[in-house]
């Protein structure tokens, strides 16, 4: 399992830098609520990016329990899909780290980006 690097996007503007995806992936995510990753799919057929959701269910005030369910997002040949971002709590482990999953893993590419606060 490897660990995708959160590239910050600034003013200035990122190009960012892919990796390429094993059976499983993660990357921190801080709970800033702008954090997500940006999958590239060259595999010649779809996939689907599983997002693991670590709380299974949740109380809502006036409703009751709800069940929380992982993220499943398809990503077409040749296109490029970003995911997130993602409820803090929900979907981050106690060590703020976020699972992921990719149906196919050859020529599957992605990065972890962060939108920059604004100052």
């Amino acid at each position: 399992m490897a660990t995708l690097s959160v590239q910050t996007i600034v003013d200035s503007g990122l190009t960012g830098s892919l990796a390429a995806v094993g059976a499983s992936d993660q990357f921190i995510d801080d709970g800033s609520g702008r954090t997500f990753i940006e999958v590239a799919n060259a595999s010649g057929s779809s996939i689907n990016v599983t997002i693991t959701a670590i709380t299974t269910s949740a109380t809502v005030p006036g409703v009751g329990a709800v069940t929380i369910a992982d993220i499943v997002v398809a990503v077409g040949n040749g296109v490029t899909k970003a995911i997130g971002p993602f409820p803090t709590g929900m979907y981050n482990n106690g060590s703020g780290l976020v699972l992921f999953t990719c149906s196919a893993t050859s020529s599957v590419t992605a990065k972890a980006l962060q939108i920059n606060p604004a100052s």
